[in-house]
């Protein structure tokens, strides 16, 4: 599966994750792709069981600034811009996308902003049942299938978790966990159970998908990102290293 690395200004890179193998991992090596545009671009995301269609989503400059959603159907290898169209006006700042399949999609950003399609980015609808504060950034969204997903929104100092079971109708804040740092990813390891990572190492685990959390565990400090592999393998990487 495609995981995003860095992507700014023109350039994609992408590592194509081959093997997982006695706890390692084996990819390919890395690949510079031109995006076509000078947007930075904050996240990349390709749809389960296939490799040739993925979005990707960013803004012009940092915050706040214009928007943009891009959509490859090769692979990676050329982009074409989906979002915002001419009659969509201007939209702000994008700062994170996710798609459940290839229709199904949410892109999250400023202010307090989740747009969600359901033609696989042709139209975007704004999801306007968030709590209303114009402060709160979505800057993190994934879900499981349709109808199960969390999105995370910061403001200055601090943020919050809402959690859907019903595609994105209905959100409930899940439960605030005292952590001496912010959680920078979350990964589902099953439907109901997922865990996220903070930016100084610690763990944390949801049983009721994602509405109350434990400490899990402590990992040296430096990781960024976590996802699962199947039921048994969980993947955290950082700046220095890959567990």
């Amino acid at each position: 599966m495609y995981k995003l690395k860095f992507m700014k200004n023109k350039y994609i890179i992408l590592t194509l994750v081959m093997a997982l193998r006695f706890g390692g991992v084996i990819a390919q090596d890395w690949e510079l792709l031109n995006s076509g545009t000078e947007f930075h671009l904050y996240q990349i995301t390709f749809p389960p069981n296939q490799k040739m269609i993925g979005y990707a989503a960013g803004s012009e400059y940092h915050n706040p600034s214009d928007g943009i959603i891009l959509k490859t159907t090769d692979g990676g290898d050329t982009w074409n811009q989906i979002y915002p169209k001419q009659e969509d006006g201007i939209v702000e700042s994008l700062h994170c996308i996710w798609f459940v399949n290839e229709k199904v999609g949410y892109a999250g950003g400023l202010p307090n902003l989740l747009l969600k399609t359901t033609d696989g980015g042709q139209s975007w609808v704004e999801v306007t049942n968030l709590p209303e504060n114009s402060n709160l950034i979505v800057n993190f969204v994934e879900f499981y299938n349709e109808n199960t997903g969390i999105v995370k929104a910061v403001r200055d100092g601090g943020g919050d978790f809402y959690v859907t079971r019903d595609g994105g109708l209905n959100w409930a804040k899940a439960s605030e966990f005292n952590s001496a740092g912010q959680p920078l990813d979350v990964s589902y390891k099953d439907e109901t159970t997922l865990q996220l990572i903070t930016q100084v190492g610690n763990v944390w685990t949801s049983n009721d998908a994602g509405l109350n959390w434990w400490e899990d565990t402590w990992l040296p400090i430096g990781k960024s990102c976590i996802d699962h592999y199947g039921e048994n393998t969980r993947i955290v990487g950082g700046f220095r290293v890959i567990s």
